[in-house]
């Protein structure tokens, strides 16, 4: 009888120790499961995280690059703007020759252009309808200067040095434009207000 009360008491050891690794292995498990599912947690928390982050870059890149492509289109609206008001200076200046002050106007630009070439063998090259208001300016003026009628303008002139290295370009076309390059600025702020 020793012998079965051994064996009972061994059979009872190992199914006190199979029930505490039962326990010990779903206790781990259990643990391992909870780990797990923390762990699966945070890997969607920082994948939405990621996912969030993903689209407030596209939303910022597409609401800047919108920005952009509209603040270039308002500069080209500007532009465009600016170019019409400088068209329509043009098309007043166009009609400078009938203006009854456009004699005194003329003779101003001859002396100016006289002036800053400062050579006594310049050319003075002119629209041909300018021939009779050029030498009234030249006659004014008291100076006699080589006259060249090849030029074709909205009014003004070019005087060059003889060998052609000096032009001082002095007609309205030349004029409005260094005006639309100096006065730019200014334009913009009184079209705009900026």
């Amino acid at each position: 009888m020793e012998h079965e009360d051994l064996m009972k008491s061994m059979d009872e050891g190992v199914e006190e120790k199979k029930a505490e690794l039962r326990k010990k292995a779903e206790e781990a498990a259990k643990a391992i499961r909870c780990d797990a599912k923390t762990r699966a947690a945070e890997v969607r928390k920082a994948r939405l995280n990621a996912a969030v982050a993903a689209m407030k870059a596209e939303r910022n890149h597409a609401f800047y690059a919108a920005k952009n492509e509209m603040g270039k289109e308002l500069t080209a609206a500007k532009y465009r703007l600016f170019d019409r008001a400088f068209g329509a200076a043009a098309e007043v200046l166009a009609g400078a020759r009938s203006d009854g002050g456009y004699s005194a106007c003329y003779r101003q630009l001859v002396a100016e252009a006289l002036g800053e070439l400062d050579d006594p063998d310049g050319v003075l090259h002119i629209d041909p309808r300018d021939a009779d208001v050029c030498r009234e300016a030249l006659a004014r003026l008291g100076v006699a200067r080589e006259v060249v009628q090849d030029l074709r303008c909205e009014g003004g002139l070019d005087a060059r040095s003889r060998d052609g290295k000096v032009v001082v370009s002095n007609t309205v076309e030349a004029r409005l434009e260094k005006a639309k390059d100096r006065l730019k600025l200014d334009v913009f702020a009184a079209l705009f207000g900026d």
